[in-house]
């Protein structure tokens, strides 16, 4: 598998980064589904969130997606926030924490 991220922490906070991105990877069928049902405020409260957490945690492109995705939902953007997704799954997909 060819790596094109790598994010580097103290060992002790590597299973909390880890477990981190697959809760980030489950948002992101979260947005999907809300996506589908219309329910663009949880899609806005979710990238809110995701911009803290990832900004709390150091990791900026999970802040700027985040942020992307709240603006997004504030503007009823369903492709960019379709487009957002997509990027946060490759990026987890292409990301190893050391």
């Amino acid at each position: 598998m060819s790596v094109r991220n790598r994010i580097y922490v103290d060992p002790e906070f590597k299973d909390i980064i880890l477990r981190y991105l697959e809760n980030k990877r489950t948002e992101c069928k979260i947005i999907v589904d809300n996506l589908k049902d219309g329910d663009i405020d949880n899609i806005k409260i979710l990238g809110h969130r995701m911009k803290g957490s990832g900004k709390t945690l150091g990791l900026n492109k999970i802040t700027e997606i985040g942020w992307a995705l709240e603006n997004s939902a504030e503007q009823n953007n369903r492709k960019q926030i379709e487009r957002l997704c997509w990027q946060l799954t490759d990026y987890i997909n292409n990301t190893v924490v050391i």
